[in-house]
């Protein structure tokens, strides 16, 4: 029984040795894993109300995992610019404040995620009301299993609607 109970706890403490020797390997490749496999996209962008209270733009996202194992998203940001002469003057910051979990090979949406725009911003970018060929810039981040996922999606009013 002493000899069993001997083995047992070696057998353990070289499992716990090893693991403490190879963790930053197991969670380096753990992470390439998944920064292959998951993906935002950006699937709808409209804006839902622009008048003197402000902007109101609903945003669609498709969170994408097309690894074996379960992603979940969290800290998700959402900010719109107005694309203004050739830079970014921001619009409105949005987070969703939940954590999604995306089952391996399987893709969620997040439908009708609302960025609103008070009438200051709106004010300060004057120009974008008056402007038939306005552009605007989406940059979406989020935290998947611990990587920080980041795209920008550039948008024209006409394809926004």
């Amino acid at each position: 029984m002493q000899k069993l109970f001997v083995t047992s706890l070696v057998v353990a403490a070289a499992g716990f040795f090893g693991y403490q020797v190879f963790k930053d390997k197991i969670k380096a490749a753990t992470k390439s894993f998944v920064k292959e496999n998951f993906s935002i996209r950006l699937s709808g962008l409209r804006i839902h109300r622009l008048d003197f209270k402000g902007i109101d733009v609903r945003v669609t996202l498709d969170l994408i995992n097309l690894s074996s194992i379960t992603a979940k998203a969290e800290n998700i940001r959402a900010e719109i610019f107005y694309m203004k002469n050739g830079s970014p003057s921001p619009l409105a910051t949005t987070t969703f404040p939940d954590a999604i979990t995306v089952a391996p090979k399987d893709t969620t949406q997040i439908p009708g995620l609302r960025i609103q725009s008070p009438l200051k911003n709106l004010l300060y970018n004057y120009s974008m009301i008056a402007d038939t060929r306005a552009e605007f810039k989406v940059v979406l981040t989020a935290t998947v299993n611990g990587q920080t996922f980041t795209i920008n999606q550039n948008f024209s009013r006409y394809a926004a609607n």
